[in-house]
């Protein structure tokens, strides 16, 4: 892909996750926020700040090209593990304790 492209694909990616993260900040500031399962919110709270640290990574690679190297963990991944959560909270819920 060339570089216009990519930068074209961050862009529109950086801008939903801004949408995300502001709208989080509504949702947890709700009265519903509470009513919610305790892994539900430690897994959205982990999905908002794994998409943070994308955004961020996005704005390094557009300033200077490349990705910023993660040494030891790579940060962007708490996003994924933030939304498996959700979703195991979400199975629990549908079907019961266990």
């Amino acid at each position: 892909m060339s570089r216009m492209i990519v930068e074209f694909w961050l862009l529109l990616v950086m801008g939903f996750s801004a949408i995300a993260i502001l709208l989080s900040v509504v949702l947890t500031h709700r009265r519903h926020w509470q009513e919610q399962d305790k892994i539900f919110r430690i897994g959205f709270l982990l999905l908002c700040l794994g998409l943070g640290v994308q955004t961020f990574r996005s704005i390094h690679f557009l300033q200077f090209g490349t990705y910023p190297v993660d040494f030891y963990f790579p940060t962007w991944i708490v996003k994924d593990a933030g939304f498996c959560l959700i979703v195991y909270s979400k199975f629990i819920e549908s079907n019961g304790n266990p």
